[in-house]
């Protein structure tokens, strides 16, 4: 990471740390992983779209024949083009503010467009950590880790683990490796 953007993060992180606590290592995602991570979600939206467009104006064209108008079925296909649009943009004017830090207490994650949004979880209260590399992060050796602190997400019965990702981030198998060892350092096993 360039030095003079480390020292702006490490500033910035140096409001919601602790007094005692000492930051270990600070990371920023690379930005063409970062950029296309659910690359496949995207594609499908689109074409979905796309299908829609298309398949709304051959059905305005047949039916319009028998005087009626249905050609505004068309612009139902053009929302899931604006959410694909939206993900991008929040994904570019996002990108400059991400930065991943670990620390003597904790990981800590910043984020945001305009403002900035922390996150910060203590080692104790991390329950997994997994990592993962898709086929264009190890193109650019770069994966995601996964932090899962207990947070739950509750779909009518169906309960879901919620992780809180590290996305594009280089060198991703030595950093989880040095998280591991922090997070489960002195921690006993739950049975003996």
């Amino acid at each position: 990471m360039n030095p003079v953007k480390e020292r702006l993060f490490l500033s910035d992180f140096d409001h919601i740390k602790a007094r005692n606590e000492t930051i270990l290592w600070i990371g920023s995602p690379q930005f063409i992983p970062y950029l296309f991570r659910g690359f496949w979600t995207s594609l499908f939206s689109i074409a979905f779209a796309v299908l829609w467009i298309v398949m709304s104006n051959t059905l305005a064209s047949s039916v319009e024949r028998n005087g009626l108008n249905w050609s505004y079925l068309q612009y139902f296909g053009y929302l899931p083009l604006i959410q694909v649009a939206y993900g991008i943009l929040h994904k570019i004017l996002s990108f400059s503010k991400t930065c991943y830090v670990y620390s003597t207490d904790g990981i800590m994650m910043r984020t945001g467009i305009f403002g900035s949004h922390f996150l910060a979880i203590s080692y104790d209260k991390l329950a997994d950590i997994q990592v993962e590399a898709s086929i264009l992060e190890r193109l650019f050796n770069t994966g995601t880790i996964r932090f899962h602190s207990g947070k739950i997400n509750d779909d009518e019965g169906h309960l879901t683990k919620l992780y809180d990702d590290w996305t594009a981030l280089e060198n991703p198998y030595e950093v989880f490796k040095q998280i591991k060892q922090l997070a489960f350092e002195g921690k006993k096993p739950l049975t003996q």
